[in-house]
């Protein structure tokens, strides 16, 4: 008999032991997606450690600025594209985030007269330089679009340059550049012309989650109903690309509301806190539809709801705690609970002192 070798039970164990680590690490998504599909709280938990370790790596500035930029820490959030385009000039990836964080910063309410033309100059200059280095580059296109559009002329505005980047995106990547003619067109309230951009974008890029979903929001907000079901179906679309990024349970949340589909809702709050547990604004959404549309027979659902989005910090780009005190108060006011309606509006407006509607309605209640 030919015998094998001799077997050596700890190092058996230790090597499934790093089998283990290395396929959870595998399996992990990279800090990169996490971002690309809103995971914010995520991805900061990762990169904390790492920048703690290593303050200067140029990648993971990059990555933390987005990441300060959707928590709105704006000043935080340039500093750290400046770190990561210093640490690596030629990147497009890291110019782009800096203009991007410059943008905000340029629009920021805290930012001064004076101020705002110093960033509006450098934010035009790092944008045209970086469309020269990628004239495909969708961030910086979007961003300087919008410049163009909002500015005044004293300060670069120019309609017809925002005009002609959407032109020009449409020839070097159709779909995109269509979201950008929709955006365009949008501003100068044209909703049909736009109507019929955002579908040729989604034509151009049907596995696209960010352009789907993004139509999807479009159409549940067009003035009329008349939206309501090309607003379903992309949000559908959307959830077959990815079932664990919110922005279209968000849509389908809020367009079951205004139809008063209860089942429809509950399937769709039950999967989205399954799939995406660290991010409730799906329940937050339909708990402000249920109030905003006066559907009083849901009332005890909408405080439920809000309720329970009070339970965890809410992810970056959902609503505030703050809103949701404010929006939890005025559904039990109208259940009669006005003590308790006014205890959570006082909340609303010490953690949200730009709450001017819910300043007025503990006014109200006092």
């Amino acid at each position: 008999m030919i015998k094998g070798p001799a077997r050596n039970p700890q190092l058996l164990s230790l090597l499934l032991v790093c089998v283990g680590v290395l396929s959870a690490q595998s399996s992990r998504p990279s800090i990169d997606a996490l971002i690309e599909a809103n995971h914010f709280k995520r991805a900061q938990e990762q990169l904390n450690p790492v920048l703690q370790k290593t303050p200067n790596d140029a990648q993971a500035n990059c990555q933390m600025s987005k990441v300060s930029l959707a928590f709105s820490r704006v000043d935080d959030a340039v500093r750290q594209a400046e770190k990561a385009v210093a640490g690596n000039n030629a990147s497009i990836a890291y110019r782009a985030q800096l203009v991007e964080a410059l943008g905000v910063k340029l629009n920021s309410e805290g930012t001064g007269f004076l101020s705002r033309l110093s960033i509006a100059r450098r934010f035009q200059a790092e944008a045209e330089a970086a469309l020269k280095m990628d004239p495909r580059n969708v961030t910086v296109n979007t961003d300087l679009m919008q410049f163009y559009l909002e500015a005044p002329g004293m300060a670069g505005g120019d309609k017809k340059k925002a005009a002609t980047l959407a032109d020009n995106l449409v020839k070097l990547d159709p779909p995109h550049g269509y979201m950008l003619r929709a955006q365009f067109v949008e501003h100068e309230h044209e909703s049909s012309a736009a109507e019929q951009y955002y579908k040729r974008a989604v034509e151009g890029a049907p596995d696209d989650y960010e352009i789907v979903a993004t139509a999807a929001n479009f159409f549940l907000n067009l003035d009329n109903q008349q939206g309501f079901p090309q607003a379903e179906d992309f949000a559908k679309r959307a959830l077959k690309i990815d079932t664990d990024r919110i922005e279209a349970y968000n849509v389908l949340s809020v367009l079951y509301v205004k139809q008063k589909r209860w089942p429809d809702l509950q399937t769709t709050l039950t999967e989205s806190e399954h799939r995406v547990p660290d991010n409730l604004a799906p329940q937050y959404q339909a708990g402000k539809f249920i109030f905003v549309t006066a559907a009083t027979d849901q009332f005890a659902l909408a405080e439920k709801l809000l309720r329970s989005y009070l339970t965890q910090p809410p992810e970056a780009g959902s609503p505030p705690l703050g809103a949701a005190h404010w929006r939890l108060g005025q559904i039990l006011e109208k259940e009669g609970h006005r003590d308790e309606a006014k205890k959570e509006i006082q909340t609303a407006v010490q953690l949200e002192p730009a709450l001017k509607d819910a300043q007025q309605d503990l006014k109200r209640l006092r």
